[in-house]
């Protein structure tokens, strides 16, 4: 059970800390090492490796960003897409679409799973094959592997589904879009991090006592007005 994929709807509201929590998680696999009373490791649950998918109005990027500094690592471990003016259907229509939606049973996923259990070790080789293919293709950092992960999957499960001729998706097309969402991200992740001066301001305006800060509120091209303000060291 440890590899079946799920999903969370709605995580628009999710803090900060519990979704650093999550992210670390769902990447890591197994469970933080615990202590029992008696001063010895608790019992482990049994280790996963799996995905898991979220739907939300906001950022999760964003929402790391906003903590503060420190967060990169759980940004690289988050693959996340944007869907922006998806579609012009009218509600009827998109209500007729839901309705179909919800008499879906996924009575293929049986076939699937037959297939992946019936060919393992064959398998486990076709991934690692698409996992070297898709990191030299996308030119993935070491910090990036999540990511590679992420995108090898898709690869995988399209190459998979197509032999069992479940799904018809143009492979090629599949990896252009890759190559777009994959910019986006890396673009996101950068901008959240900012650069070295805002770390070291970020830094002061924690540390310091008694520091004037000024700051830009909006864009200046456009009439942004600067706000200064006196901020209290955090204790």
């Amino acid at each position: 059970m440890g590899t079946l994929p799920f999903a969370i709807d709605e995580v628009s509201n999710i803090e900060p800390k519990e979704l650093s929590d999550l992210a670390y998680a769902i990447s890591q696999g197994v469970q933080k090492d615990r202590l029992n009373k008696s001063g010895g490791l608790r019992a482990q649950r049994e280790p996963w490796q799996t995905l898991v998918l979220t739907s939300g109005n906001r950022s999760l990027i964003s929402t790391l960003a906003a903590d503060g500094a420190g967060r990169e690592p759980e940004m690289r471990r988050i693959f996340e897409i944007n869907f922006n003016n998806v579609s012009d259907l009218a509600k009827s229509d998109a209500d007729d679409i839901f309705n179909e939606l919800s008499r879906h049973h996924g009575h293929v996923g049986q076939f699937y799973a037959k297939y992946l259990a019936k060919n393992a070790d064959a398998l486990e080789k076709l991934c690692a094959k698409i996992l070297r293919n898709v990191n030299e293709r996308f030119q993935l950092a070491r910090e990036e592997r999540f990511w590679g992960v992420v995108l090898a999957s898709v690869v995988a499960a399209q190459a998979i589904t197509a032999k069992l001729n479940l799904t018809h998706f143009d492979r090629d097309r599949l990896l252009d879009w890759m190559d777009k969402a994959l910019a986006e991200l890396r673009a996101n992740v950068r901008s959240s991090l900012g650069d070295e001066n805002d770390l070291i301001a970020s830094m002061m305006a924690d540390v310091g006592f008694d520091v004037t800060v000024t700051e830009s509120i909006g864009d200046l091209r456009f009439g942004a007005r600067r706000t200064i303000t006196t901020r209290e060291p955090k204790r």
